[in-house]
């Protein structure tokens, strides 16, 4: 075989291997898509039937509503977009708005419904709660964060990763009968603290953000992925400052181990959403 035969094996070769290669991460992707699509289904299957035992838009404030119209609108259309030949984004079926229904909804709000609403309303949040724990919520951030390089410890401050591993560890091995809400909340505000004082530093271009609404919109201005939806923006921005509210609240009050839970998929939920939405490229190193 003469050296040109020989280049052209080679070259063969290459295309097969490289065609292989492409065949294999669209397999991954399709993997991601229907197992992506199974959780929103699930979500919307759960949040259905918490929706409809609120018998009046009384029982809840407008703007949640509204809110929620909005988000699920924009998971609609964003799905409607999908087809076999086009990539589907994991922050669009993801979206925060999209898995936190019921978080939504203040917890005043049902226990204001009348009966039998008030336990249809417990029984769809209970089981949109199962199906948001079946996520593996916990590695995602942990990947997202290693991918953003949100794992290096600071002087005399410990790195958002270990932060959230520390709440995550003290609501699920607590050192009494009952997880600390001290513990568990404090730690997890912490965890969101470090993460946007650590993006914040990275961005390219150096502005004043003085809230922490401020600082998501910031970050994803500059270092969002490309065509990120606006209303997931809009979404993360109201939600950072209601969830440090809540985490803010834990001191001097009795929470039930649910409840705290609940904070803590909340919080996570959150993260996933927030750092999935960030380009590692346009962050500066």
């Amino acid at each position: 075989m003469g050296d040109e035969d020989s280049q052209k094996k080679e070259k063969l070769l290459s295309e097969i291997v490289a065609a292989r290669r492409e065949a294999s991460r669209i397999r991954k992707e399709g993997q991601n898509i229907v197992e992506s699509t199974h959780h929103t289904i699930e979500v919307a299957n759960a949040a259905e039937i918490f929706i409809n035992a609120f018998p009046e838009n009384k029982y809840a404030p407008s703007d949640q509503w509204d809110r929620q119209t909005r988000s699920w609108n924009s998971l609609g259309r964003s799905l409607s977009g999908v087809s076999y030949t086009t990539q589907i984004a994991t922050f669009a079926t993801d979206s925060t708005s999209a898995t936190m229904t019921y978080f939504a909804f203040e917890k005043d709000s049902i226990e204001r419904l009348p009966s039998p609403a008030k336990e249809a309303a417990q029984k769809g949040a209970v089981q949109l709660r199962n199906v948001l724990e079946r996520r593996p919520l916990l590695k995602d951030v942990l990947s997202h964060m290693q991918r953003l390089a949100l794992d290096k410890t600071h002087p005399n401050d410990r790195s958002a990763i270990a932060l959230i591993q520390e709440a995550v560890s003290s609501a699920q091995r607590p050192v009494g009968a009952e997880p600390s809400p001290i513990s568990v909340l404090l730690s997890i505000r912490g965890a969101i603290e470090r993460v946007l004082a650590d993006l914040v530093g990275r961005r390219p271009t150096q502005e004043p953000c003085r809230r922490y609404s401020d600082k998501v919109r910031s970050i994803l201005t500059q270092c969002g992925k490309d065509k990120l939806p606006s209303q997931v923006v809009n979404e993360l921005e109201d939600n950072v400052g209601l969830l440090h509210d809540k985490l803010s609240g834990g001191k001097g009050k009795d929470f039930l181990s649910s409840e705290i839970s609940e904070m803590l998929i909340q919080s996570e939920l959150f993260l996933k959403t927030f750092l999935e939405c960030i380009d590692e490229k346009k962050l500066r190193k």
